[in-house]
């Protein structure tokens, strides 16, 4: 494929009694070819132990110049999960066009993942795109997205990190899935003149002015730390009962869930909303997954603490706890005996095991000495 070609992306929900049962997304390429085995895309069953659309040969509508046809199925394991290629099962030329349709999930509140499916919420849905798109994942088009909500009310407006409603980006596909999306009658937390937008959809979230106002001092800081690009950032507030907060930071974005029983003071939920903040500024290659979610997840640990002491919402004092307990953590943490590929393997889904992958990096020497020397500097503009 050229780098110049065209690909048309039309995402429409379905609504029954104001609740999004499935969505349906349709592809076309006006000039496609391909061959007989051909991989069209790679898409995840479970994605950090999240379900994801699951899609088999027989939920894909296909069609080209000369007729109908189909995808062979073949599974595997990636670095998150469980994940399905898609192959044509036979030579594919000229107008593509390739419809498929999923089923919308019900969020367990009390379920603390990473927020990546397709959940309905509220009369409208949340989801990444990794748990629902099938793109043409080799090079880069021009992409054009719509969403029909023709089933929705006229207040229904759809959003993800590259703004509000349709939108042309010429990208790889790649791009199009590190994003949430969310779409409903949405409200917003947003300032004149600032790039951070803040998105959610329920009717009433406890402390949603205590938390709008704290996340945007903390992105104030960081995006300047970082020397931030001039592009929006948008977070996408769900509400959760649990006492535990969770965020998940994709491109220019996260999702954070935030709600009635979360916190009795919103310095509870902050340094995980600047763990989140950091992780749109970490950016790493590297050979193995494994390696840049050390880098990426370890150094946002460190950087949440870094820059609540900074914005002074902690003091010195409080700052060198909060380092020591990750240390002290990280020497009881049993899979720090272990190896690192096992620990990474289980970090989505098991507690210790995400510690781990964090505080080795934290932790990078294992000798104390940086707390050390804060210590010594204790009280000072470190």
């Amino acid at each position: 494929m050229e780098k110049s070609s065209k690909v048309f992306v039309r995402i429409k929900p379905f609504l029954s009694e104001n609740i999004v049962t499935s969505v349906e997304s349709t592809i076309v390429m006006e000039s496609a070819s391909y061959k007989k085995g051909d991989i069209f895309d790679v898409h995840p069953v479970f994605y950090a132990g999240c379900a994801m659309a699951g899609y088999t040969a027989d939920d894909f509508q296909m069609q080209d110049d000369t007729g109908t046809f189909g995808f062979t199925c073949e599974d595997s394991m990636g670095d998150f999960g469980p994940q399905r290629t898609y192959r044509f099962d036979r030579d594919v030329t000229g107008r593509l066009v390739i419809t498929y349709r999923t089923k919308t999930l019900e969020k367990n509140p009390n379920k603390a993942d990473p927020g990546f499916s397709l959940f309905r919420t509220y009369g409208g849905y949340t989801a990444s795109g990794l748990a629902f798109l099938v793109l043409p994942m080799k090079g880069e088009f021009e992409f054009s997205i719509e969403h029909d909500l023709s089933s929705f009310s006229s207040k229904a407006e759809a959003v993800c990190s590259y703004g509000k409603g349709n939108f042309i980006k010429c990208c790889d596909a790649k791009t199009l899935k590190e994003t949430f999306y969310m779409v409903g009658n949405l409200k917003e937390f947003h300032r004149e003149g600032s790039k951070l937008h803040i998105i959610w959809l329920a009717d009433e979230i406890r402390m949603i002015d205590d938390f709008c106002r704290s996340m945007a001092e903390l992105f104030d800081y960081t995006e300047k730390m970082f020397h931030d690009e001039d592009i929006p950032y948008y977070i996408f507030l769900y509400p959760t009962p649990r006492t535990v907060a969770t965020g998940t930071g994709l491109t220019r974005c996260c999702s954070f869930g935030f709600g009635d029983q979360l916190v009795d003071q919103i310095e509870e939920a902050e340094p995980i909303i600047a763990h989140e903040l950091v992780h749109n500024w970490l950016i790493v290659s590297a050979d193995r997954e494994e390696e840049i979610s050390l880098f990426a997840e370890g150094t946002a640990e460190f950087y949440s603490c870094y820059i609540l002491f900074m914005v002074g919402k902690i003091d010195a004092d409080r700052y060198v706890d909060m380092i020591n307990e990750k240390l002290r953590a990280y020497y009881v943490n049993p899979y720090s005996k272990g190896d690192f590929s096992s620990a990474f393997r289980k970090s989505w889904t098991h507690c210790y095991a995400e510690s781990d992958i964090w505080q080795r990096c934290t932790n990078i020497d294992r000798t104390g000495c940086f707390v050390k020397s804060l210590h010594r500097r204790k009280g000072q503009n470190v």
